[in-house]
């Protein structure tokens, strides 16, 4: 599970009788987010799934309030970083074109949009659109600050079929013109 782009967000939790430091090491250092040895309580095996999911939840929130999200602080080294930045070199590569949609970009990310999905709400509490607007809206806001484009063709540029779409969505985003 931990291995899997797809499936590394699921939260892991080991309960085995082997109860020696070296096993719980092992396990953890395998990927499981949390070790619990044969006898449990089971009042504490709630309270430490809770504890893991809500440090998830705490995760998603810091991500979804990260406008935009790749200046977002993921931990290094995490299956989560991998992750985003693989979507971000699609993004670089094909967010450009109007064609590009959620479809597009879980194929270039070798999944179906049903995983993307579920991956993107897990790690980033969004959208596979919605990731594709922040991604849009943050290359838009380096090209109006960085050239002296027009507004119509920096729309174009980021992949936009319409100015208008490209305004709309972009007071909305920041609410502002």
């Amino acid at each position: 599970l931990k291995t899997s782009i797809e499936t590394s967000h699921i939260p892991v939790v080991m309960l085995t009788a082997k109860s020696a430091i070296d096993s719980q090491m092992e396990g953890l250092k395998t990927g499981a987010d949390d070790y619990v040895t044969k006898p449990f309580h089971m009042e504490l095996l709630q309270v430490r799934i809770a504890n893991l999911l809500e440090s998830r939840r705490l995760l998603r929130e810091t991500f979804s309030q990260d406008v935009p999200l790749f200046s977002a602080k993921v931990p290094e080294n995490t299956p989560e970083k991998e992750f985003i930045k693989k979507a971000l070199l699609v993004l670089e590569e094909g967010a450009s074109e109007w064609g590009f949609n959620p479809d597009v970009f879980a194929a270039g990310l070798s999944m179906s949009r049903s995983t993307l999905q579920r991956k993107l709400k897990a790690v980033a509490d969004r959208t596979p659109q919605a990731f594709i607007n922040d991604y849009r809206m943050t290359q838009a806001t380096a090209l109006l600050s960085a050239t002296t484009s027009s507004v119509s063709e920096i729309a174009f540029q980021i992949g936009y079929d319409e100015p208008t779409n490209f305004s709309r969505h972009f007071k909305t985003y920041y609410k502002q013109t």
